[in-house]
C-alpha cells in the first residue's frame, strides 16, 4: 500500500471560527471542489475549520490572494506557518512569500482572528 501524501502533497490551513466565518465562503466560491476538503470541528473555536487541499500552483495562486485580502480587511490577525519542526510567524508576509511557503513540504498555516 502506498501513502497518498507521497503522491499527492497537501497544504493544510487551520482556521479559527471567526476567520472561518469570514473567509470560507470565498474559498468555497473561488477554489475548485476537486482536491479540496474542509473539516469542521464545532467543539473548538481556535481550530474550527481545517482546509486540506492539493499542493499545486493553481490552488495556491487562488488561495493566497484570499488570505491576503482578508488580512488587509482586518479579519486575520495572525498567520503561523509550520513545516515539520519549523514554525514561523508569517502574519506580515507578502503574497509572494506566502505563495513560496505553500510550496514547502507538508505546510500547515494556522490562521487566527485579529
Amino acid at each position: 500500500m502506498t501513502d497518498n501524501r507521497t503522491h499527492h502533497p497537501r497544504v493544510n490551513l487551520r482556521l479559527s471560527r471567526s476567520v472561518s466565518n469570514a473567509i470560507l465562503g470565498d474559498i468555497k466560491a473561488l477554489l475548485p471542489n476537486e482536491g479540496i476538503h474542509i473539516f469542521i470541528n464545532e467543539l473548538d473555536d481556535e481550530n474550527y475549520a481545517t482546509l486540506e487541499c492539493n499542493q499545486n500552483d493553481t490552488l495556491a495562486a487562488l488561495l493566497v490572494p484570499i488570505i491576503v485580502v482578508w488580512r488587509q480587511l482586518g479579519y486575520i490577525g495572525s498567520i503561523v506557518w509550520h513545516s515539520g519542526k519549523i514554525n514561523r510567524d508569517v502574519t506580515t508576509a507578502t503574497q509572494f512569500q506566502l505563495l513560496s511557503l505553500m510550496k514547502t513540504p507538508l505546510p500547515l498555516f494556522v490562521i487566527r482572528e485579529a
